[in-house]
């Protein structure tokens, strides 16, 4: 093959992965919701290619399960102090004895990072009216940047805070915050929530979760804090001497 031949080969088959390359489609991140009733197959019920959302399920109806709302956001890819995803459902009813696992997560966080070490805080809260349960959330870090089943496993690697079981009954609420400090995080990572339930027959409650990623405060923000309020302090009482 001459050399000439071989340039206009070269040209054409680099022409074509060209072309064929603005026809894959790329990757996009995503805010998801999925739900599991009694142990049974993950059904994802919410996919927003906007991974801030948000993402909303409507009249979810597995027996002996029904869901009113289930809703989802965060503020994906988060900012250099705070990295954030909320979820929320309203009026979960069990007309049987039952478990419900919920899924929330949303995708390509680049802030904040650690190093410098940063704060994970899982909170979760709900509000019965009538039955008894538990509740317990999981919050992860996902740094393979996944979603959560039934597409991908959930927290399939990172650091991730456990929820105390929170125990409600009748007209009644609960709520539960931990953190946990993380020395080491890179990006981009995903927030992912496991909520997990356990209702009695007639049961009726809502719940309310929330993952929240901020810097641990360098100790000269906690000097000047604390001098700050301290001089709040005597300013304070000098005016009442006054």
């Amino acid at each position: 093959m001459t050399k000439t031949k071989f340039s206009i080969l070269f040209s054409t088959i680099a022409a074509v992965m060209l072309v064929s390359a603005l026809y894959v489609p790329a990757a996009e991140a995503a805010i998801q919701i999925s739900y599991s009733v009694n142990g049974g197959p993950v059904i994802q019920c919410a996919l927003n290619p906007l991974s801030s959302g948000p993402a909303v399920c409507a009249s979810v109806s597995a027996a002996p399960v029904t869901i009113a709302v289930i809703s989802a956001q965060s503020n994906s890819p988060g900012s250099p102090t705070l990295a954030q995803e909320f979820g929320s459902t309203l009026v979960i009813q069990s007309s049987a004895n039952s478990t419900l696992d919920l899924y929330i997560t949303a995708q390509d966080f680049t802030n904040p990072s650690a190093p410098p070490p940063v704060v994970l805080a899982s909170s979760i809260s709900t509000t019965s009216t009538t039955g008894s349960g538990t509740s317990g959330l999981v919050s992860c870090l996902n740094t393979t940047n996944g979603l959560a089943p039934p597409t991908d496993p959930f927290c399939a690697a990172g650091p991730s805070v456990t929820n105390t079981t929170l125990a409600f009954t009748g007209a009644d609420s609960t709520a539960n915050t931990v953190t946990t400090s993380i020395a080491s995080l890179g990006t981009p990572y995903s927030i992912s929530q496991h909520v997990s339930l356990t209702l009695t027959a007639g049961t009726n409650v809502n719940v309310i979760t929330s993952t929240v990623l901020t810097p641990v405060p360098e100790p000269a923000s906690l000097l000047l804090l604390g001098s700050t309020l301290g001089l709040t302090a005597l300013l304070r009482k000098k005016f009442k001497r006054a």
